[in-house]
């Protein structure tokens, strides 16, 4: 998040703006952590198809609803949001799984989430 980014919407709207992209970043992170790593991984720790493929391909999916908002443009399409989900959540799903800890994918999921969520709104709502 770039200082000139959030002035571009205004000295009014730039805080409101922030504010929101940190709450959800951090909401939807933190929630699909413990969700799609968390849960498969405690309930099959001994199980690596379901403590890992199956939250991988289920998150994967869980990323589709995100292209039937209307008007909503995505950089890079369909294949990019998919595909990233995929091997992100293959890779924070390896950690999760080898470690038993959430902490540092939740970090990293929250992160990726404000870098991502900023653009969204760049992207889409630059001008309302």
């Amino acid at each position: 998040v770039t200082v000139d980014a959030l002035l571009s919407y205004g000295p009014i709207r730039a805080p409101a703006i922030l504010a929101a992209v940190l709450g959800v970043s951090l909401v939807n992170g933190a929630s699909e952590e413990l969700l799609w790593r968390g849960a498969f991984t405690a309930a099959f720790r001994q199980r690596i198809g379901w403590a890992y493929l199956y939250p991988t391909v289920l998150f994967t999916a869980w990323h589709v609803a995100l292209l039937l908002v209307p008007g909503v443009q995505y950089k890079g399409g369909a294949l990019a949001l998919l595909g990233g989900a995929a091997l992100l959540g293959a890779g924070w799903g390896w950690v999760a799984w080898r470690t038993g800890d959430l902490r540092s994918v939740t970090a990293a999921h929250v992160l990726l989430n404000v870098v991502a969520f900023t653009g969204l709104v760049q992207a889409n709502w630059a001008n309302a």
